[in-house]
């Protein structure tokens, strides 16, 4: 079955594409055709340090005539929002709505946070899963409160949200928290399939490609997502939102070093073979 006519913009890019930031990366990359980024603020950082590096990289973001439409909030080893630590979870809420305000006063309308880090085991997965749950809840109402839509990522491996069934969990069949669909984490079932439960709720996309084993982040058309379709489906589900291509320079492409003029042409190229492509 063919898929319907693809739109193809607006089209991002992460923040942590280049591992240095500068004025000129982002100027190229503006010049490739990105429209967009995601700021992302650097995990497993003490706050500081990681607040100044997101406002550098918003700086030459900004400068080179790219929008920001989405956040990327902090996590890691030390901020997860299904610990059964009370007191881990409390710094975790916290953190999170300190970035939250950072975020709301740069403007960026979209918020991205993971709903745990990993692993974790089957016999504390239920318990895990009700706490984050509260916990989205909780920093989805403060980010609402500020006028930033929340959207919970899907993620890979023993991490909590998996699968179509645990996001709609975890945010409460999208009353708590938007969607961030990510392309290159789903394990446990199909793209279809994940669309077909979550499409009502994906407010931003993370896309790269993979080999269904693990995540790779690889530049679209190195692995084994068929992109034509996928993103013809999603679409044709009503999603309008941006293309945010998370990927980086040094394993976008195995063995080379990639740049955001390789994106877009690999991109364009697979779009190309689509029944239809509009801008």
């Amino acid at each position: 079955m063919n898929a319907p006519m693809i739109h193809t913009k607006p089209m991002g890019l992460t923040s942590k594409f280049f591992v240095d930031s500068s004025p000129e990366k982002w100027a190229d990359t503006k010049k490739a055709g990105f429209e967009t980024a995601e700021l992302v603020f650097p995990p497993d950082m003490a706050e500081k340090p990681m607040l100044m590096e997101a406002e550098k990289r918003r700086e030459h973001i900004l400068c080179a005539g790219l929008s920001i439409q989405s956040a990327h909030m902090p996590y890691g080893t030390a901020v997860d929002p299904s610990s059964a630590g009370t007191e881990q979870r409390r710094q975790t809420i916290a953190l999170e709505k300190r970035v939250l305000d950072r975020v709301a006063a740069w403007h960026i309308p979209i918020a991205v946070m993971h709903a745990s880090f990993e692993p974790i085991g089957d016999d504390e997965r239920s318990t895990r899963l009700a706490i984050a749950r509260d916990t989205i809840a909780e920093i989805g109402a403060y980010a609402q409160k500020i006028g930033v839509t929340l959207a919970v990522e899907e993620l890979p491996r023993t991490c909590l949200g998996n699968c179509a069934e645990e996001m709609l969990y975890l945010t409460d069949t999208g009353r708590s928290a938007g969607i961030a669909f990510d392309f290159n984490h789903l394990l446990k079932e199909t793209h279809v399939h994940f669309i077909d439960c979550c499409a009502p709720y994906i407010a931003t996309t993370h896309i790269s490609d993979y080999d269904f084993a693990d995540e790779k982040h690889w530049m679209p058309g190195v692995g084994k997502v068929d992109w034509p379709y996928v993103i013809g489906y999603l679409q044709s589900k009503g999603y309008t939102g941006q293309w945010m291509f998370e990927t980086y320079e040094q394993c976008a492409v195995p063995g080379r070093l990639c740049t955001p003029y390789m994106i877009m042409e690999a991109w364009q190229a697979l779009m190309r073979s689509a029944p239809g492509t509009a801008d």
